[in-house]
This record gives structure tokens, C-alpha cells and sequence, in this order.
């Protein structure tokens, strides 16, 4: 009887082992899949709003706010007894004048696998949305160095995403804390950084917007390694989300337009102000159709430096020192329409449309860089950058919509100095990744776009 009882206690005691066990495996797997670190919503009210831009007669305000322009002309009395012509910003974006900023909030939110700090660390420099024109970008940290050439060029809003899974996260504070401190006031100025990581692969802790402002860098002491450095990214063979950085950065912009780009792409100078005086011209086309406006890429030598303005540009292309963005790589993805004759025509007198271009043969795969708004189609968040084509969605979109490509005749982007070749090792993790995004195109994204979308003559993904 006594043998009897102990065994059904030792039996209770297995099954109580066993539970507990159970509980325990179920509560790390579920806390590992419901990473939900604190952080506090924040509303910047702190940064200084940039008046005007130089030399750019869009940006005279009144009391409003609201956009006077040489459209004050129109009310003397030669005006009166001639025909008012409409400017291309009346004509394609009327609602420019009277838009809202969005709200410089740093907020915690999910984006489907991923964790964003929208606003994370802010701008010291806030624009209202009818003045300017954001670079959108996206980056590790290991690719930040290009910020200092690329915001002293651009003069404007810089909003860009930077993923930072697990310990990435902790370097990418370090070496953006040390550029804002001890780099070009442009980057406190104007760039505004938001962090995103995947929810199983999240950093330790995540200290408040607040903290971060009030940290002190030691710009004596030996900066922040941030090149050529094994990564928690690479260590654990995670894909880059490139098209869940590009809409993060985009959406969280505080301007009209946008210019949705890479971190390594350099643009010309002067883009801003010259673009809004253009847009106060008059249109020189008859349609309505959807638009952008396309800024041609190119690369020059590694030991060169990154042309400012197209009489530039094309010296060095005169001297082969520069050639069209990815010519050994992938020359029909950046096959700009009329290219030749864009290379053979010197800089003008003001930014305009040289041409106006389609998504036809023989430019089908092409993938314009352009000024846009958040009007346009978002980046499928399913295509990764080690899988290719990541870009290839929106397009089909915008093709499908008929868009225009209106081909600007100055402004332009140029490459880290650096002429891409293709490898000659293969990459066997990146061409099975490759394969297995080509093979979902084809089979599921393609399909399912047609029949959300539609069809039209020559539109590919």
C-alpha cells in the first residue's frame, strides 16, 4: 500500500515537473515573439522652423502661412488686360499651398515583422511642408559616413531609416550621437533618424528621445568605429528590409515632396530652390497625367570628386572619369530615355524638363530616382535588397497608371566615388535569396498585381 502511494506521488511529482517545464518553454517562446520594450511617446516642439529657402521665390509667406509668389504680378493693371498663365504648381499640385505638416511626434509602432522609432532623433530644424523638398533614405550604420557629402549638398530635410537589429542598435546611437556632435552642424540640423528592427532580434534597452539629446559626445576622444565591421545584421545572415526602410523614412516625411533615394547617391546642388522657381513657371506640356521628376544617375572614379553641377558632369564624363549609374552592373535599371542627348546638352540657365519619358521599350526594367510625393505607389515590404528587383513592384504600379518621368535637365546624382563592376565570386547565400525572390515574383507578386492593379501594354515587373 505504502509502494502503491509512493508511486502515484512520484508520478504527480513527474507530471508537476513536466507542467512546470512546459510553462516555462511556452513562456520564453511567447516573450520571444511579443518583444515589447518601453518607449515613451514624444512630441518635438523643440526644433526651430526654417523660414525661407535662399533664393527660392516660392517661400514668401504671409501671416497664414499660405504661398504668395510673383503671382502678386498678376494684380497690377498690365496683368489685368492679358491672360493669366497657370503655373505648373497650380496646375498639377493645387493642394501644395494649403497641406499640412505632419507632427514631429517619436513614436513606438509596428510595422509588420518590425519595430519603428518614427522621430527617434530629431532634426533641431522643422520645415512646413509647403517649403522644401525631403531626401528619404535608409542605411546601417556601417553606410552613416555618407551623410556629411550628402546633407552639405542638399541644403534641405533629410529623413532616413536605419536598421539596427540587436546590437546594431547600441552602434548605430553611437555613431549618430558622434556625427551630430562632432560632424557638420547640417546633420543636427536637418537630419531626422528613425530605428527599426526586426521583434525577434531587438536591442537590450532603448533609452528615451530625451536621454539621447542630452547625451555629451567627447569629440576629442577617438570616434566610433563604424566601417568595415562585423555586424549583428551579417553575423546572423538577416536580410536588409529595404523596402520597409524606404517607406519608413518616406511616410514619416514632413514635406509635400520627396526624394526617395539611397544614402550613397550625391545630389547636385541647388536642387531645392531651383525646383520650386520651376515650379512656378508654366507648365510646358498639355497633360495631366500622374508625374515625377526623374534625377539622372551616374558614378565616377574612386579618387575623384563627386561632380556639384552638370557643366562639371559632363567634363568628367568627356574624360571617362564618369559613366551612367550601374553601366557594368545592371545598365538597364538606369538606361535614363534620350541620355546621349541629356550628356550632350550643357547645364542651362534654370531647372527644367528635358524630357519626358515612359516605362516603354527599350526602358522597360528601368528605375528612375525621382522628386515625387507620398502620393505615390509605397515599396512592396515583402521584397528584400538581397533578393534584386526590390523596386520592380512600384514601377509595374506607376506604369500601370500611366505615369510620366519628366527628366530633369540639371539635376542630377552621382555615386560614392566608386565604379560598381560586377563580382566575380559568387555569392551563394545572395543568389539563393535571389532565386527564391524571383521565383515569388513570378509566381505570386506578379499575378496578384495584375489583378489588383490591372494590365497596359509593356508594364513589367
Amino acid at each position: 500500500m505504502a509502494s502503491t502511494r509512493a508511486l502515484v506521488f512520484r508520478g504527480f511529482l513527474s507530471l508537476n515537473v513536466l507542467l512546470i517545464l512546459y510553462l516555462l518553454g511556452t513562456w520564453l517562446f511567447l516573450s520571444s515573439i511579443t518583444y515589447t520594450p518601453t518607449f515613451p511617446t514624444r512630441r518635438n516642439e523643440s526644433c526651430t522652423f526654417f523660414a525661407s529657402l535662399e533664393n527660392n521665390s516660392a517661400k514668401i509667406t504671409d501671416e497664414n502661412g499660405r504661398n504668395r509668389s510673383a503671382r502678386a504680378l498678376e494684380m497690377t493693371q498690365d496683368s489685368r488686360d492679358r491672360p493669366v498663365e497657370v503655373s505648373l504648381e497650380e496646375k498639377m499640385f493645387p493642394d501644395l499651398k494649403d497641406c499640412v505638416r505632419k507632427a514631429q511626434d517619436s513614436v513606438y509602432r509596428e510595422q509588420g515583422e518590425y519595430w519603428v522609432l518614427e522621430n527617434y532623433i530629431p532634426a533641431q530644424v522643422c520645415f512646413q511642408c509647403h517649403e522644401s523638398i525631403t531626401y528619404t533614405t535608409h542605411a546601417e550604420f556601417t553606410f552613416l559616413d555618407n551623410l556629411e557629402p550628402l546633407v552639405s549638398r542638399w541644403k534641405g530635410p533629410m529623413s532616413i531609416a536605419v536598421y539596427a537589429p540587436g546590437t546594431d542598435f547600441e552602434d548605430a546611437i553611437k555613431v549618430i550621437l558622434y556625427l551630430r556632435t562632432c560632424g557638420t552642424d547640417d546633420i543636427r540640423n536637418f537630419v531626422t533618424f528613425h530605428l527599426f528592427f526586426h521583434a525577434l532580434h531587438g536591442p537590450k534597452q532603448i533609452p528615451s528621445t530625451e536621454v539621447l539629446l542630452q547625451t555629451k559626445v567627447e569629440c576629442s576622444s577617438d570616434p566610433p568605429i563604424w566601417e568595415n565591421v562585423p555586424t549583428y545584421r551579417k553575423r546572423y545572415k538577416l536580410i536588409y528590409p529595404i523596402n520597409v526602410a524606404r517607406n519608413v523614412a518616406r511616410q514619416a516625411s514632413q514635406t509635400y515632396f520627396v526624394l526617395p533615394s539611397d544614402v550613397e547617391l550625391y545630389p547636385a546642388l541647388n536642387v531645392i530652390p531651383e525646383f520650386f522657381k520651376m515650379l512656378k513657371r508654366p507648365d510646358f506640356t498639355n497633360t495631366t497625367n500622374p508625374r515625377v521628376y526623374v534625377l539622372p544617375v551616374f558614378e565616377v572614379k574612386k579618387n575623384s570628386k563627386a561632380p556639384e553641377n552638370k557643366n562639371e558632369l559632363l567634363q568628367m564624363v568627356k574624360k571617362n572619369d564618369a559613366i551612367s549609374f550601374h553601366k557594368w552592373v545592371c545598365p538597364e535599371c538606369h538606361n535614363v530615355p534620350k541620355a546621349k542627348e541629356w550628356m550632350g546638352t550643357p547645364e542651362g540657365p534654370e531647372l527644367s524638363v528635358f524630357h519626358v519619358g515612359k516605362r516603354q521599350p527599350p526602358h522597360r526594367l528601368w528605375e528612375p530616382i525621382y522628386i515625387g510625393t507620398n502620393k505615390e505607389p509605397l515599396y512592396d515590404e515583402r521584397l528584400s535588397w538581397e533578393g534584386q528587383k526590390d523596386k520592380m513592384s512600384q514601377m509595374y504600379i506607376m506604369c500601370v497608371q500611366d505615369y510620366e518621368f519628366h527628366i530633369l535637365n540639371n539635376a542630377f546624382l552621382v555615386h560614392r566615388p566608386g565604379i560598381k563592376t560586377r563580382k566575380k565570386k559568387p555569392d551563394r547565400h545572395r543568389n539563393r535569396l535571389t532565386a527564391q525572390q524571383y521565383r515569388f515574383i513570378a509566381n505570386s507578386l506578379s499575378k496578384e498585381y495584375k489583378k489588383k492593379y490591372g494590365t497596359r501594354k509593356y508594364c513589367v515587373i
